[in-house]
């Protein structure tokens, strides 16, 4: 029998590397796509695995649906759509685009099959504490390493046209706004006052970074597993090494998703630990703080995360466990109140405009007119006190929003001022939203495709066939900085990352990332580990809000994803399983049990 099987195992693989190689040898250049290379791994990762078939002793109902859940949401992840017009699978024939299409779903099925059972198996635990405290060492050095190789690689770090402007309002201390959250101004002018030089910026990006770092190997270090749990998470994040970049650059982002991340991580805390200690309440303020200042819709997710966990905290009456979560939660929002105070009464920040907040309703008008969708007379005529109804449909633009909506944009600073007019004197801003939603109810799949193609840096695996991925690597030099002997190093990594298709739909994309938090949700649940997925909460909110409000094709909204993945994925594959009894209800299960016994 074994016999057998190795020979079809063989025979099989003989297939999918044939497949491959087909693809790859006799196709151009101009044929190939990122789709279609990504349509390749499930071939490759069912290759690889099908020799550990034996490993999967255990094959539940549950996993096998898990496994068909997870196949689907990947193809719509790809998009598979995207891959069915892709120049190469049209140049195949019908009979060829049938084989391919189902050899490719098999294969990820059977990969799903395979990386959801082996993650649900159990694992030996670590029982060399001196290991693992070498372990931990290691892990951390290694990361601080890269880290600081990404900090001293320039003397001032990357500089983009948002850090231009953030710097001029920090060192001037004159006209302040609210525009990259005026917290974050806040931080910078105060680098500034201690040492000024963009350089005392990013020194405080890459030191956070390794503080955060040290606390996630921390956490792992104190669990069971913990070894497999640090070296999988320190090559991961090191290989991905998109974290690490950003700490060059003076992007609010970079520090808030440190904090979502933090965040996360505390309530892995709050929620697994038998008891808080206080030296961990800090670094929880701190994380929970910055969620909250360093974007304007960071408030939500910080907070109903923290919230959930109070909640969780009540039905199972850890009450000094919920006096110290409450504790962490309202100073942090004190915090952020006292921040928004100085903001808004003692730097007098200007606050935003409001035509800001309708970036994505102007969109999707500008969408429905290029699309051709009929609207109703009353609503061209309001949307013609802007501009004429067919300049709305020439301001659209698939993969950004501003366009539609920016004074930078198309649409131009004098059409948006009066846009902002409407808003703020006429109502526009309501016109807008019920105009939106009328599309929405009428033309509802026309709607949820376009509003997805801004954001699907966030959510598709690969780039689109017609669409672009910006990336930091490709930022020109500037000649007011100094490059150090670190930079070509740093940087031709980060080129190498950019320059694969696999690699760049990885390291500059979300949809891997959320894939595999998509993974590591149906492993917990397999695990019954459901309380932890209140730490999840945080990013599921953020990123269902990015979702309808990206506005390019910029792997600076999507490195909160990555980040997440890098630390949920190792602890839903090594954390134990829950038994599905407390302590109590398995002693009076035995006691019944030795009852039972005695009648007999």
């Amino acid at each position: 029998m074994n016999v057998k099987r190795s020979i079809l195992i063989c025979i099989l693989e003989l297939m999918i590397v044939g497949i491959v190689g087909k693809v790859l040898l006799f196709s151009s250049s101009a044929e190939m796509s990122s789709v279609m290379y990504a349509s390749l791994l499930p071939l490759l990762g069912a290759a690889v695995l099908l020799p550990f078939y034996e490993k999967l002793s255990v094959l539940t109902p549950k996993m096998y649906v898990a496994s068909g859940i997870l196949t689907v949401i990947y193809f719509l992840m790809l998009s598979i759509f995207q891959l069915f017009a892709t120049n190469r699978f049209q140049s195949m024939s019908t009979v060829g685009q049938c084989a391919y299409t189902a050899v490719l779903i098999v294969c990820m099925y059977y990969c799903m099959l395979h990386i959801v059972g082996m993650s649900v198996q159990e694992k030996a635990d670590d029982t060399d504490f001196g290991k693992q405290k070498r372990t931990f060492w290691f892990c951390f050095a290694a990361v601080a390493f890269v880290t600081i190789l990404c900090v001293i690689a320039t003397d001032q770090g990357v500089w983009i046209s948002d850090d231009v402007g953030t710097v001029d309002i920090a060192v001037t201390n004159e006209a302040w706004n609210d525009w990259h959250t005026v917290g974050y101004l806040m931080l910078v002018s105060l680098c500034y006052k201690i040492v000024p030089n963009p350089g005392s910026v990013v020194f405080l990006n890459g030191l956070l970074w390794i503080v955060l770092n040290y606390f996630i190997l921390l956490y792992f270090y104190k669990m069971k597993s913990s070894n497999k749990m640090m070296i999988f998470y320190t090559i991961a994040s090191i290989a991905v090494f998109t974290p690490f970049y950003y700490t060059q650059v003076m992007y609010k982002d970079v520090i808030f998703s440190m904090g979502l991340v933090g965040e996360s991580l505390f309530l892995l805390y709050v929620i697994q630990a038998e008891k808080l200690k206080w030296r961990y309440l800090i670094p929880g303020i701190i994380a929970i703080f910055f969620t909250m200042t360093f974007r304007h819709m960071g408030m939500v997710p910080a907070l109903l995360g923290m919230l959930v966990a109070l909640v969780y905290l009540v039905g199972k009456k850890k009450y000094k466990k919920l006096l110290l979560g409450s504790v962490v939660t309202l100073c942090a929002l004190l915090l952020n109140t006292t921040v928004s105070y100085v903001g808004e009464n003692v730097l007098k920040a200007e606050p935003n405009p409001a035509y800001v907040t309708y970036g994505s309703p102007l969109y999707m008008i500008s969408a429905a007119v290029h699309d051709g969708i009929e609207l109703d007379k009353d609503d061209v005529a309001l949307l013609e006190q802007v501009m004429p109804l067919d300049e709305w449909g020439n301001v659209y633009n698939k993969y950004w929003i501003d366009d539609a909506s920016r004074t930078w944009g198309k649409i131009g600073a004098e059409r948006i001022a009066k846009v902002n007019d409407l808003i703020e004197n006429e109502g526009f801003g309501k016109q807008l939203i019920r105009m939106n939603a009328e599309i929405f109810i009428h033309h509802p799949i026309f709607y949820v495709s376009r509003l997805l193609d801004p954001s699907s840096i966030l959510w598709q695996i690969a780039q689109p066939n017609d669409g672009y991925n910006w990336a930091l690597v490709n930022v020109a030099p500037n000649e007011g900085i100094t490059y150090k002997g670190a930079y070509p190093l740093v940087q031709n990594y980060g080129m190498f990352t950019f320059q694969s298709p696999i690699l760049q739909a990885l390291c500059w994309r979300g949809g891997y990332c959320l894939f595999f938090l998509i993974i590591s949700i149906a492993v917990l649940l397999l695990k019954r580990r459901r309380a932890d997925l209140i730490a999840l909460i945080p990013i599921a909110i953020f990123d269902a809000l990015m979702i309808i409000t990206t506005p390019s094709q910029d792997p600076r909204f999507v490195i909160e994803t990555i980040e997440m993945a890098l630390l949920v994925v190792p602890y839903a594959i090594f954390v134990k399983s829950k038994t599905g009894r407390t302590k109590k209800k398995k002693q009076e299960h035995e006691k019944r049990k030795l009852e039972i016994e005695r009648e007999s």
